[in-house]
């Protein structure tokens, strides 16, 4: 619960571009786990506007990966063992990778993540 007068903030993913292509909806739904619809950035500040959260102010980010390789490659080698490990025992996973590796080209263009602040 948050008192009057308190602050809240929101990271959440957020369509950057809409309406995305059905292949990017189905591929998030699959990989992520998303059921319902993700929002825009102003369906989001008009949803947090509803709960009566007030002073609102937003960014919103393109997802990015690779951004360091250096730091992507040390997190790599540090959870290999555990990655094999999930190959091995948890088919699962092995369908989780199996989807992932098939990154729609256009999903960096459509998906984002937003920031979300406000009071209430």
């Amino acid at each position: 619960m948050i008192k009057s007068g308190g602050t809240i903030g929101l990271n959440e993913a957020t369509w950057l571009q809409t309406p995305p292509p059905s292949e990017l909806v189905e591929f998030l739904r699959k990989t992520m786990g998303f059921k319902g619809e993700l929002l825009t950035s102003g369906e989001w500040l008009g949803l947090l506007g509803s709960c009566g959260v007030k002073e609102l102010n937003t960014r919103t980010y393109k997802a990015e990966s690779l951004s360091n390789p250096k730091e992507d490659i040390k997190d790599l080698i540090r959870t290999l063992p555990k990655v094999i490990y999930s190959l091995l025992r948890r088919p699962m996973f092995r369908e989780f990778l199996r989807v992932s590796v098939s990154i729609p080209k256009n999903l960096l263009d459509y998906f984002g993540y937003g920031l979300y602040v406000g009071r209430i």
